[in-house]
């Protein structure tokens, strides 16, 4: 069972200080566990037993930064899917999570987009896990929308814990207490401007202010931020360097697609925004996503107002 493999020491603790070994940004590991679309789309490319390996590294070691604010669950779900995991290895994930209390979102959250698509056995390994009281039940039970699905499930979390308020709670992350202090605006020219965000790439520290300065000055950013995008193990890092390329570069356009595929919502956003629509595989990820609900890949397919 391939799941004993990637087990194999003491998980830590729950927190927001990450633990897993992130791989170096050049590899396609480093690529998948930063949630990259460019990662997704080589492991689409590769042979498929070595994409599962990877795919189940990831899996079995959370490798976010903070579980609370950062996505992965869609990312994997899809990847599962269009690899074709073994659902026998899911299945051992699922019925192993409340021992690996650091990885047990990450699994139930993956496993959960399975089954929001209604696939039969996804929707089972939720439900097994459910019914057998598992610590986070209410989470579980929430990708469960479809009503065969979750009958009998009602009573089981009500009895479990409370109150309908209650389950509501527990099926979401614990946010954190207060949010940080914005960091200060950076000034200079933009060559000691890029120095020191290759300085603090290197030292895995919020790249965030460094790369708005860059933006200001530079007059197109994307030559610039590019790496820091690509190396940042900090997902709200992205996010930020994504909206700071899609309102100021004139040739992110053309490169935006793979970022169609990133793990985190607000990339994405960023990058159906204003994706060129001729771009290899763009139009159709559109259209996936505006059926999804995602506004900006709606609005970019629209045909131009007269």
């Amino acid at each position: 069972m391939l799941v004993n493999a990637y087990f194999h020491v003491k998980p830590p603790e729950w927190g927001t200080v990450p633990t897993a070994t992130i791989a170096p940004s050049y590899t396609l590991l480093g690529k998948l566990q930063r949630g990259l679309g460019a990662g997704y789309l080589e492991a689409l490319r590769i042979d498929r037993d070595a994409a599962h390996e990877l795919l189940l590294a990831c899996l079995a070691e959370d490798p976010r930064r903070d579980p609370r604010t950062e996505s992965r669950g869609r990312y994997y779900g899809e990847l599962c899917r269009e690899t074709r995991v073994d659902l026998a290895e899911l299945a051992a994930l699922v019925e192993a999570a409340d021992a690996y209390p650091a990885t047990r979102r990450l699994v139930l959250e993956t496993v959960g987009w399975l089954a929001w698509r209604g696939i039969a056995g996804p929707i089972a390994m939720l439900r097994g896990y459910v019914l057998g009281g598992g610590e986070e039940a209410a989470l579980a039970a929430s990708f469960l929308w479809e009503p065969r699905a979750a009958v009998g499930l009602h009573e089981t979390l009500l009895a479990r814990y409370g109150s309908q308020e209650a389950v509501d709670a527990a099926a979401r992350p614990a946010l954190p207490d207060e949010e940080a202090a914005p960091e200060p605006e950076p000034d200079g020219e933009p060559l000691a401007l890029v120095e020191a965000l290759a300085v603090a790439l290197e030292r895995d520290e919020c790249v965030c202010a460094l790369s708005r300065a860059v933006a200001r000055t530079a007059g197109d950013p994307l030559a610039l931020l590019e790496r820091a995008f690509r190396q940042t193990s900090r997902s709200s890092c992205r996010v930020t360097i994504a909206r700071e390329l899609a309102r100021s570069s004139d040739t992110f356009p053309a490169r935006a697609a793979e970022s169609l595929w990133d793990a985190e919502p607000q990339v994405v956003a960023a990058a159906a925004s204003v994706v060129n629509l001729d771009a290899p595989g763009a139009r159709g990820r559109l259209e996936a996503l505006a059926r999804d609900g995602l506004e900006p890949a709606r609005m970019r397919l629209a045909p131009p107002q007269a």
